[in-house]
C-alpha cells in the first residue's frame, strides 16, 4: 500500500531538497553552496528546509548519502561482465568530474568523525555500506577469478576505499595526480595469477 498523508509529502519534500542539492554542488561546487540557495531553489525558508535534517551538516551529510546510492545504483547496474578493476575506476572517473563532491565529502567526513556530530551516524553508516557493496564485489570477482582468491572480501575492500579516500584528498591539492591510473596499479596488484591485466586507464 502506498505511503499517504504529510508523512508522503514530506518525504517527497526531502527528496527534492536533496536533488536540489545534489544539482547545486555538481555545478558550482560545495564551497558556493549554500543553505539559502538550496532553500530558494524548492522556495522554502532556510528554516523550514533545516527542519527535515535537523542541522546543515545533517543535510549535506544526507546530500552525501544520496550521492553515493546513485554511484551504488550505477555500480549495480554495469553489465555483468564488468570486471572489478573497470567499475571501481568509473567511480573514481566520475568523482573526478564533478570536484565539488569531493569537496563535501572530505569535509562532512572529517567533521563528522566527532562521535556528537550530528551528522556522524549517517558518515559511518555511508563508509560502511560503501565498503560493504566493495566487498561483495570483490567476492563476486574471486568468483569469476579476477581476484587473488586468498585475499580477505572485507579487509581489502576496506584498503580499497582507504587509498580512493587517500587519493582523493591528495587530489584536491595537486590535480595533477593521476588517480585513475595510480588505483589501476594497486588493482592490477590484487589480480589473480592468470587474470591478465588490461591497458592502463
Amino acid at each position: 500500500m502506498a505511503t499517504r498523508g504529510p508523512y508522503a509529502k514530506g518525504r517527497a519534500k526531502r527528496e527534492e531538497v536533496l536533488r536540489a542539492a545534489l544539482d547545486l554542488v555538481a555545478t558550482q561546487g560545495y564551497r558556493r553552496t549554500t543553505v539559502k540557495e538550496i532553500a530558494d531553489a524548492v522556495g522554502m525558508s532556510q528554516t523550514a528546509l533545516l527542519h527535515y535534517f535537523g542541522s546543515k551538516d545533517a543535510l549535506f551529510a544526507a546530500v552525501l548519502e544520496r550521492r553515493d546510492a546513485e554511484l551504488q545504483e550505477e555500480f549495480d547496474t554495469t553489465p555483468p561482465d564488468t570486471d572489478l578493476r573497470t567499475a571501481v575506476l568509473a567511480g573514481i572517473r566520475s568523482d573526478a568530474s564533478r570536484p565539488g563532491f569531493i569537496h563535501l565529502s572530505t569535509r562532512v567526513g572529517a567533521e563528522a568523525a566527532d562521535p556528537d556530530h550530528l551528522a556522524h551516524e549517517i558518515v559511518r553508516d555511508r563508509l560502511r555500506g560503501s565498503v560493504d557493496a566493495t566487498a561483495r564485489a570483490v567476492e563476486a570477482a574471486q568468483r569469476d577469478g579476477q581476484v587473488r582468491a586468498d585475499l580477505p572480501a572485507q579487509e581489502t575492500a576496506t584498503l580499497i576505499w582507504a587509498l580512493v579516500e587517500g587519493l582523493r584528498v591528495l587530489w584536491l591539492y595537486d590535480r595533477s595526480i593521476d588517480m585513475p591510473a595510480l588505483m589501476g596499479r594497486v588493482l592490477d596488484d590484487l589480480a589473480a595469477p592468470g587474470a591478465g591485466r588490461p591497458e592502463a586507464p
